[in-house]
C-alpha cells in the first residue's frame, strides 16, 4: 500500500484554491516551489487525483459534487484553438500550445461547437448507402459529400453497432501503390494538366541516388524544370520532420522546385481547389524565370514548419547510417519489369547487369509497382507433374520445370491430387532400422536416394528409431579416451558423431576432462 504523503492535508486544501485561476500545469509548478510542500515533487496527475478525491469527499458528505472547472478561456485562446483545429492539429498538441489540459481543450471544442457532427437525415441515409454499397474509405465519403470526417465516421459506428460487427469492409484504395487521398486527388489534377511531365508513382524514388526517398509528385517539364510537391498531413509528418526536412534540403540541392503541401484531417474541395490553383500560378511564374511568388508562398510554409521541424537538430540522412547498393540502371529496371512474374528470381538475377540479392529484386520489383502474378501451369507442365512428381527428386523435378518453385509444384500437385511417394520397400525399412541410429543425415540421404531428410525422419519415428542412440561400447570407449585424449583423436574414434554429440555425451555421463583441450 503506497503511503500517506506527509503534506497531504495542506495540498487538499491548497489545490482548489490555486486551480480556480490556473490551469493542473501551472498548479504544479507553484506547488514545487511552496516550501510547505515537503514530499517529494507535485505532478499533474497529482493535481487531478487530488481533485477527484474532493470532489468523492464532497458527494459523499453532501451528495452534491462540487465542480471544479478551469480559469475562464480568454479570446485569445480561443483564437488560438480555432486556428489549430482548422489546421486538423491533435488535441495534444493543440493542448501544448494553448497550455491547458486535453480534458479542457475537448470541452472547448465542444462548447465552441467545433466538432460538428450535426447532418440531415438526407445526408445519413446516403453515407450509410456509400458504406454499405461502396468500397469507398469514411475519408473518401467525407470529401464526397463535403461533411465532417467526424459525421461520417459517427454513422460508420453507428452502423457497426446495429450489425454486431467490429470492423467495417476495408477500402480498395491502396495506400501502399497511390499514397493518401488528398496526394491522389492532386496527383490527377495535375496529370490532366501536364500529362507525362508528372511522373508516375513507381518511379518517384529514383531522384535520390540510393536513399530510398520519394517525392509525392514529381514533375519534370522538358525545359529542365523540376518541381516537387510533397503533401504533408500536420499530424502524421511531425514525426518524420527531420528526415523530410533533410530529404528537401538533398532534393534542393540537385535543382528541384519544393512545393510543401499541409493539410489536415478534413480534407475539402476547396482546399484541393486551393492547393491546384497555388502549384499553377508556381510552375507558370517558374517557366518564364519569375521566382517572386514561389519565394512568398516558401517563407509563409517555412514559418508553419518551424512549428513541427527542430531547426537545432542536425538533419537525418539516411545515407550517412546505412550502406546502400548501387542505383539501379534504366536497363536492369526495364529487365525487370519485362521478367519479374514471368522467370524465377534466381534467372532473373543472372539477367541484370550488377548482381542483386533476392531481397533487392523483389524491393526494387515493388518498388515498380510489379506483383509476382501467379502463372499458370501448362497441360504439358501438369503432365510432367502427373508422371514425376510421387518418384523423383525435388532437384529433377525442378529440372524439369524451369521457372518454377518447389513450392509452387507442391501446390500444383495437390490441387491435381498427385501424392508423393509414401510406400516403403520392404529394402528400405531394413536400411532405414541398420543405419538410422549412428549413420549421419548425408549417408543416410545416400543410403535412401529419392527420400528427402524430413521423410527419413518422419519413417523413422513412425518406427520408434532414436538418432544417435549410443551403445554400451561407445559410452565405454568415451570414458576411456575423453579424460586426457586431444580433440583430433576423440573425433576420429567417433567418426558418426559430432563435437558436441560426444560433448553432451561425457557430460550425461558425469566424464569431466583431467586437462584442458
Amino acid at each position: 500500500m503506497p503511503q500517506r504523503r506527509k503534506d497531504a492535508d495542506y495540498l487538499l486544501r491548497r489545490i482548489p484554491e490555486l486551480y480556480r485561476d490556473h490551469i493542473a500545469k501551472e498548479v504544479a509548478n507553484q506547488l514545487n516551489a511552496d516550501p510547505n510542500v515537503i514530499d517529494g515533487p507535485i505532478t499533474e496527475r497529482i493535481v487531478y487525483n487530488t481533485l477527484n478525491k474532493i470532489r468523492q469527499r464532497d458527494k459523499a458528505e453532501s451528495e452534491v459534487a462540487v465542480a471544479y472547472k478551469d480559469k475562464p478561456w480568454t479570446e485569445q485562446e480561443d483564437a488560438t484553438l480555432k486556428g489549430w483545429y482548422a489546421k486538423g492539429a491533435s488535441i495534444p498538441m493543440i493542448s501544448q500550445q494553448v497550455q491547458r489540459s486535453v480534458p479542457s481543450v475537448h470541452a472547448r471544442i465542444k462548447t465552441l461547437n467545433l466538432a460538428n457532427r450535426k447532418i440531415t437525415s438526407d445526408q445519413e441515409q446516403t453515407i450509410r448507402d456509400m458504406i454499405r454499397n461502396s468500397k469507398r474509405s469514411l475519408k473518401e465519403i467525407s470529401y464526397e459529400l463535403g461533411v465532417k470526417y467526424s459525421a461520417v465516421r459517427h454513422v460508420s459506428n453507428k452502423l457497426k453497432k446495429e450489425a454486431g460487427v467490429t470492423n467495417r469492409h476495408s477500402s480498395n484504395t491502396s495506400l501502399l501503390e497511390d499514397g493518401s487521398l488528398a496526394e491522389r486527388l492532386i496527383r490527377d489534377a495535375l496529370v490532366k494538366e501536364y500529362g507525362d511531365a508528372v511522373v508516375p508513382w513507381q518511379h518517384n524514388r529514383n531522384w535520390s541516388g540510393g536513399r530510398g526517398w520519394q517525392i509525392d509528385i514529381p514533375i519534370e517539364f522538358p525545359t529542365g524544370l523540376k518541381i516537387a510537391v510533397e503533401v504533408n498531413h500536420v499530424r502524421t509528418h511531425a514525426g518524420r520532420r527531420n528526415r523530410d526536412y533533410a530529404k528537401r534540403h538533398y532534393a534542393e540541392e540537385l535543382g528541384w522546385f519544393w512545393i510543401p503541401i499541409w493539410f489536415g484531417d478534413e480534407l475539402t474541395k476547396e482546399f484541393v481547389a486551393e492547393v491546384l490553383d497555388t502549384i499553377h500560378h508556381i510552375v507558370h511564374d517558374l517557366q518564364h524565370g519569375d521566382k517572386t511568388y514561389y519565394e512568398s508562398y516558401m517563407s509563409n510554409v517555412e514559418e508553419l514548419e518551424r512549428q513541427y521541424y527542430h531547426w537545432d537538430q542536425p538533419l537525418y540522412d539516411p545515407k550517412e547510417h546505412a550502406k546502400f547498393g548501387n542505383p539501379w540502371s534504366i536497363e536492369d529496371e526495364d529487365t525487370v519489369r519485362n521478367q519479374y512474374g514471368k522467370v524465377s528470381i534466381e534467372a532473373l538475377q543472372t539477367n541484370l547487369s550488377t548482381f542483386r540479392t533476392r531481397h533487392a529484386v523483389i524491393h526494387k520489383a515493388r518498388g515498380l509497382g510489379l506483383t509476382r502474378g501467379t502463372k499458370n501451369f501448362s497441360p504439358e507442365e501438369d503432365d510432367i507433374i502427373r508422371a514425376n512428381y510421387a518418384n523423383a527428386t525435388e532437384d529433377e523435378l525442378l529440372e524439369k520445370l524451369p521457372g518454377r518453385s518447389w513450392q509452387g509444384i507442391a501446390t500444383r500437385a495437390s490441387r491435381l491430387g498427385v501424392k508423393r511417394r509414401d510406400v516403403w520397400t520392404v529394402a528400405e525399412e531394413e536400411i532405414l532400422r541398420d543405419n538410422y541410429a549412428t549413420t549421419s543425415d548425408d549417408q543416410l540421404l545416400g543410403l535412401l536416394p529419392g527420400r528427402s531428410l524430413d521423410s527419413i525422419r518422419t519413417r523413422a519415428h513412425r518406427h520408434g528409431l532414436k538418432k544417435n542412440g549410443w551403445t554400451a561400447e561407445e559410452d565405454d570407449r568415451l570414458r576411456r579416451l575423453y579424460p586426457a585424449e586431444p580433440r583430433s583423436v576423440i573425433e576420429a574414434a567417433f567418426a558418426n558423431r559430432s563435437w558436441m554429440a560426444i560433448v553432451s555425451r561425457a557430460s550425461r555421463l558425469g566424464i569431466k576432462r583431467i586437462k584442458p583441450f
